[in-house]
Formats: C-alpha cells, structure tokens, sequence
C-alpha cells in the first residue's frame, strides 16, 4: 500500500522487516508447504523492495537485487525484465535486447518479454521487427487478446512508413481497428482513446 502511494522510504522500510520475518522463518523448521510459502514470499519481496529503490533513483542498489535474484532464481523474469528497462532507458540497446530474449526463452508462455522487445525495436523506429513480435504474439491463443500487445502493434501501424502515404493510410486504418477493438473491451482505455484522435487530428477529422 505505501508503494501504491508513493511512500517508498516507508514502504522500504516495511520491506526489510517483512524480509527479516522470512528469513527467520526460513532458518526454523518448516514443512516443504511452509518452506516454499516463505521462500517465495521471500523473493516476492526482494524483488518489490529493488523497485523502490528505483523509484528512490537509487538504480545501483536495485541492479544488485535484481542480479542477486536472477542468480539464485533464474526462472524469476520480472527481475531480468527490470534489468532490460533499465538498460534500455540508458541507451544500452544490446545488454537490453539481451535480458528480454532471455526472459523470452525462459518463459515462453508469457508476452511480456515480446511486447518489451517489440516496444524497443519501435522506439528505435524498427518498424518491420517490432510489427514481427507483436505479429507473433496476437497470433498466439493465449495472447492474442492482451490489450499491451494490442496497443503496441496500433502504435507500430501508426508511426509507421511515415514518408509512403499509400502505405500510411492502410497503415492508419489497421492502426483504428486495432484502438477500436481495445475501446469495445475496456471503454475507459485512455491509450486507445489517443490513438484514434492521433489518427484522427492527422486527418483534420476535427468535429
């Protein structure tokens, strides 16, 4: 709660307490339920703990975690995601691609190493890799209704080819049924609302 409310140097502090009990608890004996139950619990909060040393611009601290925790639990890829933002936000573009391809293999199931990849390769105005990965996730069942993922191809049709009008129309228009779609399922979406009224504005569709 404290982290949802942007108290970090309390929620921290809340942290380390809550992180002391599980290792207490893990150094007593403990059935395997038990034992797995802190375990996880312990991570869970080592993990929340480096975010809110992030969100202190304390990035140093939160790499450690991160790294500590990708060493003793390499199947735990929220951290190696945190770890390819970070490096993406520095402009290191190969160590960033290299936490999501990793995560990606690591966790196939899940998008959201694919959308992180997609998105960088969009802010690199990769367009044809991005629209690849988001291509291959909205063909997959169990993603293809992710509204991110969504979200993110519309944006690859809408910043993309912006020198070929032929191919920006069709683009534009793959981009609105895209927006619409998220719209229908969460009205409230206010990403999808800005893509139709970029669309839009760029069309002098003011009224």
């Amino acid at each position: 709660l404290k982290f949802k409310l942007g108290q970090f140097t309390e929620a921290l502090t809340n942290f380390t307490s809550a992180l002391d009990r599980c290792r207490r608890a893990l150094d007593g004996v403990l059935s395997d339920e038990e034992r797995e139950y802190y375990s996880g619990l312990s991570v869970s909060i080592t993990y929340n703990s480096a975010r809110g040393r992030e969100q202190r611009h304390d990035t140093e601290t939160a790499i450690r975690r991160y790294e500590r925790l990708q060493e003793t639990h390499k199947s735990y890829t929220h951290s190696l995601l945190r770890l390819g933002i970070i490096h993406q936000e520095r402009n290191q573009i190969r160590e960033a691609e290299q936490c999501y391809e990793e995560a990606a293999v690591l966790v196939p199931a899940d998008p959201t190493a694919a959308v992180l990849l997609g998105s960088l390769h969009m802010s690199r105005r990769e367009g044809q890799r991005a629209q690849a990965r988001f291509d291959r996730i909205l063909q997959d069942p169990g993603s293809k209704e992710d509204p991110y993922a969504v979200l993110a191809l519309a944006n690859v049709f809408l910043f993309a080819y912006p020198d070929d009008k032929e191919k920006q129309t069709r683009y534009f228009e793959r981009a609105q049924k895209m927006y619409s779609a998220v719209l229908r399922a969460d009205p409230q979406n206010v990403y999808a609302a800005n893509g139709i009224g970029c669309i839009l504005a760029y069309r002098g569709e003011f009224a």
